[in-house]
């Protein structure tokens, strides 16, 4: 494909790719539905801690309910102690498998249908991007075509596979520069604790 046949079939390609990628999102959505999900096991807690305090105090649950609602200091404190488990799922390791199983499950139970649907209408996306621009599926990205773009019309490349080297290249750097950033943290941090343990 010529320099301005590439340049054509990218800038035809860019809307197709930004509507692929919504759909995409939309798909991740129904897949991992992670604010319903958090929000059923935040009830989840609070009915476990009402149940608990019911059978603690001998009354019922709607008894206890009551209680907290005319309360709102300690209807707080309920929220605070539903609401900080659903976090320890989500951050810590092995556990969060947990959390993440949930939202599997969630996303299987309500988005069973949105998802077969959104699976439909990326797939039709990412065919109708392949036959309108004849450029592979690994390409139906907005990032990769607008530094394509960049590649051809500041005459840094001139075919597709020389804007596939210098984008693969930056990519590389990025990551040795984020490798060497992070190496720079970690050193400062031995420094300030050698410097620490010296001054003791």
């Amino acid at each position: 494909m010529e320099r301005e046949q590439l340049l054509d079939a990218l800038t035809k390609g860019k809307p197709l790719a930004r509507e692929y990628e919504k759909l995409r999102g939309n798909l991740e959505s129904a897949e991992s539905p992670i604010f319903l999900s958090g929000t059923m096991l935040t009830i989840g807690f609070m009915i476990f801690w009402l149940v608990l305090y019911a059978k603690y105090t001998n009354g019922t649950f709607f008894d206890v309910w009551g209680h907290f609602v005319n309360n709102p200091g300690e209807l707080a404190f309920l929220l605070f102690f539903s609401v900080v488990p659903v976090i320890l799922i989500a951050i810590i390791p092995v556990i969060n498998l947990l959390g993440t199983g949930f939202v599997f499950i969630i996303g299987k139970c309500f988005f069973l249908g949105k998802q077969k649907k959104y699976r439909k209408e990326v797939s039709v996306a990412l065919e109708k991007f392949t036959q309108q621009t004849q450029l592979s599926k690994s390409h139906c990205n907005t990032t990769i075509i607008n530094k394509f773009i960049e590649y051809l019309e500041t005459y840094q490349a001139d075919n597709l596979k020389e804007c596939a080297m210098l984008y693969n290249k930056e990519e590389q750097d990025k990551k040795v520069l984020a490798e060497i950033e992070k190496l720079k943290e970690e050193m400062s941090a031995v420094g300030d604790e050698v410097y620490r343990l010296r001054d003791r």
